[in-house]
């Protein structure tokens, strides 16, 4: 089993909705996907996944002993997608020994193919609580200064907590490097964040989006495919 850490270096990077098209896109490609959000107080992918109802537990409840898994998991409308919604309290924080404990028994159960988490922007006390399950880390970030300057500062500090395998995904990439960014092509941006390109999501229309995101999940998937061309150096 896969456990895939999806965060940014700040807000506004259009993560949560990235995380949520990317459970859809396995799941459709059939792979078994149990989406976590270790996001506090949002809840915010059971209205990215239409999930019309909270549960009666969350993921902070299971990670806490309060519940089974049985109990937590919400079932989406899209076959082979799972929710364990985020925890109601704003001040969560999980603890290591119980994510790293979670992850080894889905393995063992091999009930699932990905265990894919929703993770908040930045570095803290709840980032490193999801650190055993940073199997991969995507990080995402779009082309603005600030954002690639938060990318790799965050990219850092996961480095230096163990997270050996980093990725990045571009999003809202346009046809042309913003003027502004300081940086003179991608793979110089990429120096600078200090992790090799996931995959890049283009502005514009519906189609383009999931195509973008489907090719994210299968390279996720371990299928070998091509970058999705969107960026024109």
């Amino acid at each position: 089993m896969q456990s895939i850490v999806i965060t940014s270096g700040c807000s506004g990077c259009g993560t949560g909705s990235i995380t949520a098209a990317l459970g859809l896109q396995m799941a459709r490609q059939g792979k078994k996907v149990l989406l976590a959000e270790a996001v506090p107080g949002l809840r915010r992918m059971n209205r990215l996944l239409a999930v019309r109802e909270d549960g009666l537990f969350d993921l902070g409840d299971l990670l806490e002993g309060r519940c089974t898994l049985a109990d937590a998991v919400l079932p989406t409308g899209t076959a082979g997608l799972t929710l364990l919604q985020g925890p109601s309290a704003i001040d969560w924080t999980p603890q290591a020994a119980a994510v790293q404990l979670l992850r080894e028994e889905l393995a063992g159960e091999e009930q699932y193919d990905v265990l894919l988490w929703s993770c908040p922007p930045g570095a803290g006390a709840l980032q490193q609580g999801l650190l055993p399950a940073a199997q991969l880390l995507a990080l995402v970030t779009t082309l603005t200064p600030a954002a690639v300057e938060a990318a790799a500062k965050t990219a850092e500090w996961w480095a230096r907590q163990g997270a050996e395998c980093q990725r990045v995904i571009f999003n809202r990439v346009g046809r042309r490097l913003p003027k502004d960014l300081g940086y003179p092509h991608l793979d110089a941006v990429l120096d600078a964040i200090g992790a090799r390109l996931l995959g890049m999501i283009p502005e514009g229309a519906e189609l383009t989006y999931s195509a973008a995101t489907g090719n994210i999940a299968r390279r996720l998937c371990g299928e070998s495919c091509p970058l999705l061309a969107v960026y024109q150096p």
